[in-house]
């Protein structure tokens, strides 16, 4: 294991970071219950994927959605003892 963490990420890079950034996003956002999304693989980095397909979904609502990602980034950040989890 590289040194660091018990994960190593004082020693990955950007890149790594910040994709396995979005995976634990993810998995934290299914664990709330709140939203499904995903991830998907968008020129070679892992980002997260909304598809909002009713066509009655209004902008207040996403709108809300983001603000809930944005809170459970927020705690998965305070969590991992980091300012920003990207």
């Amino acid at each position: 294991m590289p040194a660091g963490d018990s994960e190593g990420s004082l020693t990955r890079s950007p890149r790594v970071q910040y994709d396995d950034a979005n995976a634990r996003l993810a998995r934290r956002i299914a664990e709330d219950g709140y939203l499904m999304l995903s991830t998907t693989m968008l020129r070679g980095r892992t980002v997260l994927r909304m598809c909002t397909i009713n066509p009655r979904t209004t902008d207040e609502e996403i709108a809300g959605v983001v603000e809930r990602i944005e809170a459970l980034a927020a705690g998965l950040a305070t969590r991992l003892g980091r300012e920003q989890a990207w």
